[in-house]
């Protein structure tokens, strides 16, 4: 295929990719009406040792399938080096070696987390939990508004549809202090 070819392929292939329009968030979501779903914990450190056990076994490289905790062993520390120096050679590092084909498997999560309570600076709370009785429409929502509310600083008036996932902290004497 000549060089143009290939240049008109990937723009083909390019506008046929979904994408996702961060900016659009009011745009209603199928499952906007469905309660939030709260998975149970799953253990994806041993998972991810299974899944490089059974790489190997059927005849991977070993240097093409590593876990993320292994990651560190090959990009130590450099002395001197700032923590954002170090991030930015270690994601550089990561990148390069997915770019050559290597599978990393996250070892490192342990459990599957939503949040679902949100305080804020001065000690309110609002759930938005198992129970609250949350849809997932009013999760997404809720999120953005707090975000914004508290990029803006304290949260001063909380409006009325928000009111209901606002709980209250139990005072020190309801324990018997």
């Amino acid at each position: 295929m000549s060089t143009s070819g290939v240049q008109r392929q990937h723009q083909r292939d390019e506008e046929e990719q979904p994408t996702q329009k961060y900016e659009d968030h009011d745009t209603p979501h199928d499952s906007d009406d469905e309660l939030m779903v709260y998975e149970t914990p799953r253990d994806y450190g041993s998972w991810a040792r299974q899944e490089r056990d059974r790489r190997l076994a059927s005849g991977t490289d070993p240097d093409m399938v590593i876990l993320q905790s292994e990651v560190r062993d090959h990009v130590p520390r450099q002395g001197g080096e700032s923590g954002a120096e170090y991030a930015k050679r270690y994601c550089n590092t990561m990148n390069s070696m997915i770019g050559r084909g290597v599978v990393i498997l996250n070892d490192q999560c342990t459990a599957d987390v939503v949040a679902s309570s949100f305080r804020t600076g001065d000690g309110r709370r609002f759930d938005l939990g198992p129970g609250s009785g949350a849809t997932k429409g009013e999760f997404r929502k809720f999120g953005r508004w707090f975000s914004k509310s508290t990029k803006a600083g304290t949260i001063r008036e909380v409006p009325e549809q928000w009111k209901k996932f606002e709980k209250q902290e139990p005072s020190p004497d309801t324990h018997g202090n």
